[in-house]
């Protein structure tokens, strides 16, 4: 393998590059980008110069490629920058479509996999990155349900993101994900995205790259307000960009028999061209209002870009889990061209980013982890982290009852599974390890020869307690 690796950097060093036409290209574009310093200005320059340092290295690449067939086969084997993101959601599809994606296209290697960021997108709606991993041949028959989350942190501008949400699916010899946030962020900053394992493997990948807010949004206030009986439906705004149209509302329901049950409410969007706009993320609060006798529903609901028609007919729609109800008589119709529109500027600097970046119970979890692992001297990276039903209940129900645990005042268990080359068959070993309020870790030692899990030993280890563990997690 380290042989490949340096013949591959010996190819890529022996590549011929324009030095003098690089270099003249890059400052004339600084040069020109400096000139200006309006965002919009600033972030065209910025495309100018890796535009161009991208077109003169493409050239010096292809230009090499066409010689050298082991280029060739380098080259034809990249992923198509794109292939995540423009296939994630309808949204993003169309701002791919737009050439608003930034691609990134880094990938790091670490025991022997790939993880490649493919591109990032931000709007004023969200923050979406995506990334693709080839699978190893000896995972090819492995069940997805088997795989354990990408665990990752991200960083921006040194601080955790205060929510992100995860989301990957194997496609064929390939896992293909995404991290994304809603939070509130600067217009630009740098991000740090570090994987800590993936593919059940312990390793460090690390990525850091720029983003740049797209701002062409706009935001139409359109405070309208439709009333029927004891209904009410509030449009408040509604905010477009590239990925999708936002729209905010509020719905007053009285109380009662009537709408008992009722867990929340969707809007169904019909343009004038009678198509109907496809949710893309809603999400809706309750507030019971007992003094008044009614309950509001807010809803923050995101949906596909606005096309072409600028007319809408908005229906809010009552649903309590089994049914829907479609309240026609609240329908409220809104012609956008008629309703001023503002850019969507963000005036608030409350980002949503934290110092901490684990919840406490992941903190006890690793720290519960690396007392076991520092005991027994093996190395974590030659292990995988996974729930222990995926080993077999009834181990966590043997560990529990041999060891008297009461679950209440355990940490949540996991089971560190050593990596073989066929698990579904081949002889394998694994640790489960609790751990107890005063601090002691539980472990049971497991093997399988072909068929179920059996014990082999039992052992305890003695860490900090559950109390000391918190008080460092406070002190973080």
């Amino acid at each position: 393998m380290n042989d490949d690796i340096q013949k591959f950097k010996r190819k890529v060093d022996s590549i011929s590059v324009p030095e003098q036409q690089l270099q003249s290209a890059i400052s004339h574009a600084i040069d020109t980008a400096n000139k200006s310093k309006s965002k919009k200005k600033r972030r065209y320059q910025q495309l100018i110069v890796s535009l161009t340092v991208t077109a003169v290295l493409c050239f010096a690449l292809i230009s090499s490629a066409f010689v050298s067939p082991v280029m060739a086969r380098v080259l034809a084997n990249v992923p198509l920058v794109g292939s995540v993101l423009s296939h994630y959601d309808i949204g993003l599809e169309q701002a791919y479509e737009k050439n608003l994606v930034n691609n990134i296209g880094e990938t790091v290697n670490d025991r022997d996999i790939d993880i490649t960021i493919t591109e990032v997108y931000y709007d004023n709606f969200r923050l979406v990155i995506g990334y693709t991993v080839p699978i190893k041949e000896d995972m090819n028959n492995q069940s997805i349900l088997e795989m354990s989350m990408p665990e990752y942190e991200v960083q921006v501008n040194g601080k955790h993101l205060s929510e992100q949400t995860g989301n990957w699916h194997r496609e064929g010899d390939v896992m293909v994900g995404i991290i994304s946030t809603t939070v509130n962020l600067p217009e630009e900053f740098s991000i740090n995205v570090s994987f800590n394992e993936i593919l059940n493997t312990t390793g460090n990948w690390n990525f850091e790259f720029p983003v740049v807010i797209e701002d062409s949004g706009l935001l139409y206030n359109v405070n309208r307000i439709a009333k029927a009986e004891n209904y009410a439906f509030t449009l408040q705004n509604i905010r477009v960009t590239p990925s999708g149209m936002k729209i905010q509302a509020e719905l007053d329901i009285p109380l009662g028999k009537e709408n008992q049950g009722v867990s929340s409410y969707e809007l169904q969007v019909q343009t004038g061209n009678a198509d109907y706009l496809k949710l893309i993320e809603g999400n809706s609060k309750n507030i019971p209002l007992v003094h008044f006798d009614k309950e509001v529903i807010k809803v923050d609901a995101l949906y596909e870009p606005l096309k072409s028609s600028e007319v809408l007919t908005i229906i809010p729609i009552l649903d309590d889990g089994n049914t829907q109800t479609s309240l026609n008589d609240l329908a409220i119709e809104v012609n956008l061209s008629e309703v001023k529109s503002t850019e969507i500027i963000n005036e608030s600097e409350q980002y949503g980013l934290v110092e901490k970046h684990l919840d406490k119970e992941t903190f006890l979890r690793e720290n519960m982890i690396e007392e076991v692992v520092e005991e027994l001297d093996i190395e974590l990276g030659d292990y995988y982290k996974a729930e222990v039903g995926v080993l077999d209940t009834h181990i966590a129900y043997e560990l529990q009852k041999s060891n008297d645990l009461n679950v209440r005042d355990i940490v949540k268990p996991l089971a560190l599974i050593e990596e073989t080359d066929e698990r579904e068959n081949a002889e394998a070993h694994a640790f489960v390890i609790y751990k107890n309020e005063n601090g002691m870790n539980s472990v049971l030692e497991v093997v399988r020869n072909g068929g179920e899990w059996e014990e082999v030993d039992s052992f305890q280890i003695q860490g900090k307690t559950i109390e000391e563990l918190e008080e460092l997690f406070n002190a973080m």
